[in-house]
């Protein structure tokens, strides 16, 4: 089985806090041009590709960055002035290329930090971030790849891979300000201040590479401060782009999952660092899969080294009424880390946009969150009732079957629960949903979320089977999942598919135990079949013989068939696979074989006589990196049939396309033609021919009444013997003897029974060659020759005189 493929495109959203310099030898780092963020976590992703940015300003006090990504859309977000005169980030918006846009981060989130610092124990401020507090030095633009700097009036833009911003701000210490209030009077473009009143210089330098924003700060302490409560890297994000909150150790496995829906407006506080420290925390929902967001802590050094004390937390998450924001931060008021004057700290901090084009989640290089079901947001026959759930849309998520939102608590008028409601819209009892797949799966297994409320008179189902198809049609029974009769239960259940099931169509039976029943969640597991199973193929799993396939002195196969089944194991190597290609089998025309049979040859038994209809051979194209090799499509294909694997039949030559664009040479046949053997013969265009599979179509043959066939003439005394064969595939029906000719009277040359003068006259001219005769005829002394004697003992027998033998 091939392993899974991800085909998937990687942006992110991830905030990542560190001390380290950057370095351009980091085994596993993101992009970011000129700079490059070391990544020393577990499961680091691999370089993120950076776009062009253009950076546009649209006033005095806005700036905006965007970014165009096929397939994806624009991702911009601004640079705003707040009303202390420094520019923080804000709106982080996605316009997906259907015009929508999705804003992921609104205006005022404090997404690059907020400090609370003392300079004696009765002296607070909260400052950066939202919260003001800080001053603006200067603020300028850089082409972070030529390195000159940007100047630009209102409506002006620039474009380039990276983007630098560099502002130089001062963090500001008022000794009567209330540590409550968030937003004062000190917070206003045109405060006054005094150099004493400044405890922390700051250079902030972002990068901006499209969908990373790197921002990079540099403390100088002006006076000795005290460190008490600190946030870096918050992300608020609309809960339905952030359902789901997983909070990661730094192993790369997963402590828990908070669903945010669940928690409400109070604080859940993660991990202390003292045990198993969470360090990375991954958003996202199952309502919007494709948009995540990741934050990773990756090093606890100078601002972040109070986080190794056990009493300290090392990220909460605060539920809000309408968004969540993540925090990594030192959550303990009580305790405050000395930073000296003169002293200094670095803290760089990533965001980074993730978008998976097939909707999968985040997994973990030790714990995945678990598997996505290929079923997740696929189309299905609509099983809720109308006179009771309307459309079967969850109002409440816009929910349904195959959105991945999984219902914990249970009421009868639920709106996330999905109803079948005997003789409504499950007839007889029998509800019925289909899950069109798009296309035909490899399948592993099958997931139900079901309740039992006895409040409500909802009991557990008769029974739950799961049946799949090709076509919608044909259905086959695939597993049937167990049920809990428990009074009261919301659970999942599960079944694991039989080996080899495919199917396009998974179709779920539920028999009813009642009037009702209660689901809201149905999930497929599987792979998209690499090569569906052709079942009407009748080649499939057939034993076979292959001739001139090419062999080392040492009898071992160079492109080899491996255990004899690779030509009818279904695989098919695809218009891109190459000579070395496991499905290929290699074929070569200096073999013993083909030099003798001007051809290759695959020998299929079916087992059965068919009247087949149709032929194909699947072999290599003519791509670059065969030809380059000397393997070229073959010139021709000819089809051969048998019913005994020795009288061969031709049915057809096909010549393959010549090109990269087809790996199958088809004969279909308008008459079909009966065998149980089929003989493709593969000839040459170069020394090299490979071959990855060989198929059959067609119907059992059944037999007609047939015809006799004579096959052995009967003689004088000696039987003779035919056969009742079928006249569409010569199977013998039935045999029988023909009666055998009469024995020949000796002397009786007219055949008349009896000697008489005419016998005696044939005879005499026989015997002067006027009249040829059968020797057993007129050899009368039995000396094998016609002589005078057998003349007088004729003639002495016609007389009476002699009796003949």
């Amino acid at each position: 089985m091939n392993t899974k493929r991800i085909l998937s495109m990687f942006l992110l959203a991830v905030m990542l806090l560190t001390a380290i310099p950057f370095s351009a030898t980091a085994a596993n780092a993101y992009w970011g041009f000129d700079d490059y963020v070391t990544v020393d976590y577990p499961g680091a992703p691999e370089e993120i590709t950076s776009y062009p940015t253009t950076i546009k300003k649209v006033s005095n006090s806005t700036y905006t960055m965007s970014s165009t990504i096929s397939g994806v859309g624009t991702l911009s977000i601004s640079l705003i002035e707040e009303a202390w005169g420094t520019f923080n980030l804000g709106n982080w918006i996605l316009k997906d290329t259907s015009g929508v846009s999705h804003e992921f981060v609104g205006a005022s989130t404090d997404m690059e930090y907020v400090h609370q610092y003392y300079y004696s124990d009765s002296h607070v401020t909260w400052s950066g971030g939202n919260h003001g507090g800080e001053a603006l030095e200067s603020l300028k633009f850089y082409d972070g790849v030529t390195g000159n700097e940007i100047s630009l009036s209102v409506g002006g833009s620039h474009t380039s891979n990276v983007i630098h911003c560099i502002q130089k701000t001062k963090l500001l210490h008022f000794p009567d300000q209330n540590p409550k209030d968030s937003i004062n009077d000190y917070n206003k473009k045109s405060i006054s201040y005094t150099e004493d009143q400044v405890y922390a210089k700051l250079t902030r330098k972002y990068t901006f590479t499209g969908p990373q924003i790197k921002l990079n700060v540099d403390y100088l302490y002006m006076k000795d401060s005290y460190h008490a409560r600190n946030y870096l890297c918050m992300l608020p994000i609309a809960k339905k782009y952030g359902l789901y909150c997983d909070m990661i150790d730094q192993n790369g496995v997963k402590i828990k999952t908070i669903t945010t829906s669940e928690v409400g407006k109070a604080d859940y506080s993660g991990p202390t660092n003292g045990g198993n420290a969470a360090t990375r925390a991954v958003v996202y929902s199952k309502t919007n899969p494709k948009y995540q967001f990741d934050m990773r802590v990756t090093t606890f050094k100078d601002g972040l080294n109070e986080f190794k004390d056990a009493n300290f937390k090392t990220a909460f998450w605060d539920m809000n009424t309408n968004h969540n924001k993540l925090y990594f931060t030192r959550f303990d008021d009580t305790k405050k880390v000395l930073h000296a004057k003169n002293s200094t700290v670095n803290t760089e901090c990533i965001w980074l946009f993730r978008y998976s084009a097939d909707g999968s989640l985040p997994t973990y290089q030790d714990a995945p969150v678990g598997e996505v079901p290929a079923s997740r947001n696929k189309t299905y026959t609509n099983p809720v009732s109308d006179a009771v759930q309307g459309d079967g849309v969850n109002t409440k998520y816009g929910a349904k079957l195959t959105d991945g939102i999984a219902s914990e608590g249970f009421a009868y008028n639920d709106d996330s629960w999905s109803l079948l409601f005997n003789n409504h819209n499950a007839a007889d009892g029998i509800g019925t949903i289909i899950i069109d797949m798009g296309e035909v799966y490899d399948l592993t297994k099958f997931r139900a979320h079901l309740a039992n409320y006895s409040g409500a008179g909802v009991g557990a189902p008769k029974s739950l089977k799961v049946f799949g198809s090709m076509d919608g049609n044909d259905y086959t029974e695939l597993s049937a999942l167990t049920l809990n009769t428990g009074a009261d239960a919301i659970y999942w259940t599960e079944a694991t598919a039989p080996a080899n099931s495919q199917a396009r169509y998974v179709k779920f039976v539920f028999e009813l135990n009642g009037t009702f029943a209660y689901l809201n969640e149905l999930e497929v597991y599987g792979e998209v079949a690499q090569n569906v199973f052709d079942a009407d193929n009748l080649a499939y799993g057939k034993a076979y013989t292959a001739e001139g396939i090419y062999t080392n002195a040492d009898g071992s196969q160079v492109y080899p068939d491996e255990n004899g089944k690779s030509l009818t194991d279904g695989i098919i190597a695809d218009l891109s696979a190459t000579y070395s290609h496991e499905a290929l089998v290699g074929f070569n025309a200096n073999t013993d074989f083909y030099q003798q049979n001007g051809y290759a040859a695959v020998t299929v038994d079916l087992e059965k006589v068919y009247d087949l209809n149709k032929l194909a051979a699947y072999v290599s194209t003519a791509n670059e990196a065969n030809v380059g090799a000397g393997v070229k499509t073959p010139k021709s294909i000819d089809f051969y049939v048998s019913n005994d694997n020795v009288n061969w039949k031709s049915v057809g030559s096909v010549v393959p396309a010549q090109g990269n664009d087809s790996t199958v040479a088809v004969l279909t046949l308008d008459t079909p033609v009966a065998g149980r053997y089929v003989q493709y013969r593969m000839v040459a265009a170069t020394n090299w021919l490979m071959a990855s599979e060989v198929k059959a179509y067609g119907e059992e043959h059944t037999h007609d009444d047939g015809e006799w066939v004579t096959t052995k003439e009967p003689q004088a005394g000696v039987p003779g013997e035919k056969e009742l064969r079928c006249t569409g595939c010569g199977h013998v029906l039935d045999t029988d003897t023909i009666d055998a000719l009469p024995t020949a009277m000796k002397g009786d040359f007219n055949g008349n029974g009896e000697i008489d003068s005419v016998d005696y006259a044939m005879l005499k001219r026989t015997y002067f060659g006027i009249y040829g005769v059968d020797l057993s005829i007129g050899d009368i002394n039995g000396n094998e020759e016609i002589d005078s004697i057998d003349y007088s003992l004729l003639k002495r027998a016609y007389f009476g005189l002699y009796i003949l033998e």
